[in-house]
C-alpha cells in the first residue's frame, strides 16, 4: 500500500506499507527500498536534496563548495 502524506517544500511525502513474515522483517525493508531507487532511476525521477546557505558574517569571506550526493 503506498499512501501519499503530504506535500513538502521540495518533495511528495508517502509511506509505503507492505505485510511480510517478521523474521524477514530487515531483508526485505532492504530490498524494498533498493527497488524504489532503482525504479525512480528508470523513471527519470531524482531525489532532491535541500541546499542551505550560510553566512560567517561580511568579514570571513568562504570560498563555496559543491556537494553532490547526500
Amino acid at each position: 500500500m503506498v499512501i501519499i502524506t503530504k506535500f513538502g517544500e521540495s518533495s511528495i511525502d508517502f509511506k509505503i506499507r507492505a505485510w511480510i513474515q517478521r523474521s524477514a522483517l530487515f531483508s526485505a525493508r532492504s530490498e524494498l527500498i533498493k527497488g524504489i531507487k532503482t525504479a525512480f532511476d528508470e523513471a527519470g525521477i531524482e531525489i532532491p536534496f535541500p541546499h542551505r546557505t550560510v553566512y560567517f558574517g561580511k568579514d570571513k569571506a568562504v570560498e563555496p563548495q559543491v556537494r553532490i550526493g547526500g
